[in-house]
């Protein structure tokens, strides 16, 4: 059908023919991969953004947490006035009651640390709603969870409270 001859001084080649029926088919070939290609990249878009905004409403909730639990927010304001006046928590607790509030909260800042460092929580909202309040938390209880982490044996207690709140 179209055959186009290109001569030059030392070489002579003819481009091949190319029939309507084998470029139709090419074209499909090609509309299809760019179709199915279109098709991932906007699967793979669709998933990230939904992904970050579950991660969100997720880090949003654990957050919201301390502030709906009546025990959280009693321990944190025991450590709030601590802080206040630059008194660290003490080794051995005056009572029961301020022991199981403290730990509360330190347990629930472990947790909120662990999902932060191994990505599992919006990096951003925890910085904003929580640096402070953990960073002061950790330094205030300092010697209390070094003393707990040799009481009970468990050389890891608090630990990656401990790692966010120097990184903090």
């Amino acid at each position: 059908m179209f055959g186009i001859k290109f001569t030059d001084y030392f070489t002579q080649f003819t481009i091949p023919e190319i029939h309507l029926e084998t470029w139709l088919q090419y074209s499909a070939a090609l509309a299809t991969l760019v179709s199915v290609f279109a098709v991932v990249v906007v699967a793979a878009l669709g998933f990230w953004i939904n992904q970050n905004r579950l991660r969100r409403d997720f880090t949003q909730n654990i957050m919201l947490q301390r502030l709906s639990n009546p025990d959280l927010v009693r321990a944190s304001q025991l450590i709030a006035n601590r802080v206040a006046i630059s008194d660290s928590y003490p080794i051995n607790p005056p009572d029961d009651e301020e022991n199981r509030l403290v730990v509360m909260l330190l347990s629930y800042y472990e947790f909120v640390a662990v999902g932060y460092l191994r990505k599992d929580l919006s990096r951003k909202i925890v910085k904003r709603q929580a640096q402070n309040a953990m960073k002061s938390a950790y330094f205030i209880t300092r010697d209390y969870i070094l003393n707990r982490r040799s009481a009970l044996d468990r050389k890891r207690l608090y630990i990656e409270l401990e790692t966010l709140a120097k990184r903090f």
